[in-house]
């Protein structure tokens, strides 16, 4: 006895086949074939018309012999294709290259602010990121600092 896969798409390529095959021998029914596998009929029916179309296909790739009247007029339009891809492509690179100097130039800014930044002593980073942070309070310790004091800013370093 044939052992039945939990599903359709476990049956590899070959499997198919083979069971397709099976059902149009003259021994046995579709239905007893898709029965003995496991699969509706439908499924065998669906499995059978890719057979016959991928059949198709193999047939109609390339006629041996002669080559088709366009053939040599789809070769000279396909060389102009590459050509003008090729054109595009150097085109392409140049600006790459020019947007890459452009970029190397804007990183060394970024790169220039930062080590300046980074010199900055931190008592003035603090002023910086909080201005409206007050350095005595004259309130008791314990009380809020005031209104607007809960309104946090990010720092801007």
């Amino acid at each position: 006895m044939v052992q039945k896969k939990a599903r359709t798409k476990d049956y590899t390529p070959e499997e198919r086949v083979a069971i397709i095959l099976e059902g149009q021998g003259n021994k046995e029914t579709v239905a007893a074939v898709a029965r003995k596998y496991g699969i509706s009929r439908e499924t065998y029916y669906t499995w059978q018309r890719e057979h016959q179309t991928a059949i198709q296909a193999l047939w109609q790739e390339q006629p041996a012999g002669r080559k088709p009247k366009g053939h040599l007029d789809d070769l000279n339009a396909a060389a102009e294709r590459i050509k003008a891809l090729e054109a595009e492509n150097a085109a392409l690179a140049a600006e790459k290259k020019a947007l890459e100097k452009q970029f190397a130039l804007t990183d060394l800014r970024l790169l220039n602010c930062k080590i300046i930044l980074n010199r900055v002593p931190d008592e003035l980073k603090k002023n910086l990121a909080y201005p409206w942070r007050k350095k005595s309070s004259s309130k008791r310790p314990g009380q809020s600092p005031g209104p607007g004091y809960h309104r946090r800013r990010r720092p801007l370093l």
